[in-house]
């Protein structure tokens, strides 16, 4: 898992950072969006490419699970 901080405003630097980030992890597949809530400004990196979604399951699987 990639550590990725968004401590900076969204801006070019910003995008910059993150793809260096990603570069140091040979095959890293990965896609980042962040809105920032407060103006609406995005970031988006690789946001049209398609994962498989099972991790995303895993969450809402547990919660019922515990219930």
């Amino acid at each position: 898992m990639l550590p990725l901080l968004f401590a900076l405003a969204v801006d070019s630097t910003l995008a910059s950072q993150i793809r260096e980030r990603i570069a140091q992890v040979p095959r890293a597949q990965v896609a980042v969006f962040y809105r920032r809530l407060s103006d609406g400004d995005s970031l988006s990196i690789n946001a049209d490419t398609v994962y498989h979604a099972a991790s995303t399951m895993k969450v809402p699987v547990m919660i019922e699970v515990f219930r």
